[in-house]
């Protein structure tokens, strides 16, 4: 009874700014809830991909494919998170052929949750540190406000900060607290964890380790690094053995990637500068500090947000490369606010009133929020009639479909991926601009472009819209418009 009067004690607003955050917290809450169940096949970061991946995997057996021959298809993540929603579609019955929007909201659900245990231990570390629970309702709003929609949907973003954030916790109380062996085995493998959901945690993990060894200069910490880095090493080892190096390939060969528009990255390079800018004055202000463990927290910190700034250079970035440099920039705010007692509300308040300002969640059209879910249930529907008619037109011959998201209703067909390859041709038609991609091996893309050419794909299915027959005549010249199929327009290879 007493823990549970403690608890309430600790949850109950404490003033007029506190119910302030609550009931933004509160309204974000429902607004995701609702887009758990949504009909929406991408709410943000190409969400459709994991379920190709998942509907790929049943048909062919096999995840990491030759990417250099059909259907082209590059797995760029790790085998962890696929094959375990594999294990989770298994248990659960679902047929990931058919029952798509079941796929979505497991997906998700799994994600949102994760949301919660994420925030659960980054307060819990920030009591470890400094031995508070004062300003949870103010750390829950900026983690809400600050992590991308990427992170409550259908991908693997929320298992690889959930890894990421217990390794920090596990290595911050083996270094300060514990320094007990088993404590620094959980911290390690989470850390491995983390890179076989997402491979580029590898750099906020080994970050940890530097900015320990430049402030307390113990070069035990880089012998643990180096330990980690061969457990990684074998693991990866094996499974380029096990794939015929195609996990490789995959995963790093054609994975990088070099994008042209340079004056969008810089927009999202300002913008991220921008919305963590308090953040980031409070992590210098720490690293600046004449206690160790606060100038640690601050280094590591402001390191992280260098790198993820390089990583937002990547072709096709969004804020969802900021997860570990904002949750370490949180940790840095919950350290500064239990040493600025009287912390200053009305600069707090411009603050998350301008992440408001730039927080989708909160900038949908309340009174048309309805109409924008059923929009999305009835183009659920019209693509699952459209793929019983397009299944007796195509049968078996070879197909290929601009829109990528078009596959999933579709995966009884033999569909050709690529589009890394047409990069500049698909955002041509759904950005308005042609974005050039360059890949590591020019000679694939020619390779690729002859499939178009000879035969080997024989249809082509877009939307029946006035821009997509222009697309069509001026990239794919051997194709003739066929019929149409519900919204759909289907061009044939002239024989």
């Amino acid at each position: 009874m007493k823990n549970i009067r403690h608890i309430v004690q600790i949850l109950k607003p404490k003033d007029f700014t506190e119910y302030f955050f609550l009931f933004f917290i509160v309204y974000i809450i429902l607004i995701k809830l609702i887009l758990l169940k949504s009909f929406s096949i991408d709410i943000a970061g190409a969400e459709h991909y994991s379920v190709i991946q998942q509907q790929l995997l049943e048909k062919y057996g096999k995840l990491y494919m030759d990417p250099d021959s059909f259907p082209f298809f590059i797995s760029f993540y790790p085998p962890l998170y696929p094959y375990m929603m594999k294990s989770i579609f298994s248990i659960k019955h679902i047929n990931v052929l058919t029952d798509l929007h079941q796929m979505y909201v497991t997906g998700r659900f799994i994600s949102f949750v994760l949301f919660f245990v994420v925030f659960f231990i980054l307060v819990k570390l920030i009591r470890l540190l400094v031995n508070t629970n004062a300003r949870l309702y103010l750390i829950l709003f900026l983690l809400i406000l600050l992590f991308p929609n990427h992170f409550y949907t259908f991908r693997p973003d929320s298992f690889k900060v959930t890894a990421y954030v217990c390794f920090v916790f596990f290595m911050l109380k083996y270094d300060f607290l514990t320094n007990q062996k088993r404590t620094l085995y959980l911290a390690m493998a989470f850390g491995v964890i983390g890179v076989f959901f997402k491979h580029d945690v590898i750099i906020y993990v080994g970050l940890y380790f530097v900015a320990h060894f430049f402030v307390y200069r113990k070069p035990n910490k880089i012998g643990q690094f180096i330990q980690l880095l061969l457990v990684i090493f074998v693991l990866f080892f094996v499974g380029a053995i096990l794939t015929n190096n195609n996990m490789i390939d995959n995963i790093f060969y054609y994975n990088i990637q070099i994008s042209n528009q340079y004056s969008s990255l810089l927009v999202l390079e300002l913008a991220n500068f921008l919305r963590l800018l308090p953040l980031i004055i409070i992590a210098i202000i720490n690293a600046r500090s004449k206690q160790l463990l606060n100038r640690f927290i601050g280094y590591y910190a402001l390191l992280a947000f260098v790198f993820s700034s390089i990583l937002l250079f990547r072709a096709g970035s969004n804020f969802n490369y900021t997860y570990e440099s904002v949750f370490l920039l949180l940790i840095n705010a919950g350290i500064y606010f239990k040493e600025k007692d009287k912390l200053l509300k009305a600069p707090i308040i411009l603050y998350v009133l301008f992440l408001i300002f730039l927080n989708q969640n909160i900038g949908f059209k309340l009174f048309q929020f309805g109409e924008d879910l059923n929009r999305q249930q009835v183009e659920f529907n019209q693509n699952i009639q459209a793929a019983v008619q397009l299944k007796k037109i195509i049968k078996k011959d070879i197909v290929f479909f601009p829109s990528s998201k078009s596959i999933i209703f579709n995966a009884a067909l033999n569909s050709i991926c690529g589009y890394d390859f047409h990069l500049d041709r698909y955002t041509d038609l759904y950005l308005g601009k042609p974005i050039e991609s360059k890949l590591l091996d020019e000679q694939l893309i020619k390779k690729y472009d002859s499939l178009f050419t000879n035969g080997f794909v024989r249809y082509i299915v877009i939307e029946d819209t006035p821009k997509s027959f222009h697309h069509i005549q001026k990239y794919y010249p051997k194709f003739e418009f066929l019929q149409t199929c519900n919204h759909l327009a289907i061009f044939r290879y002239k024989l």
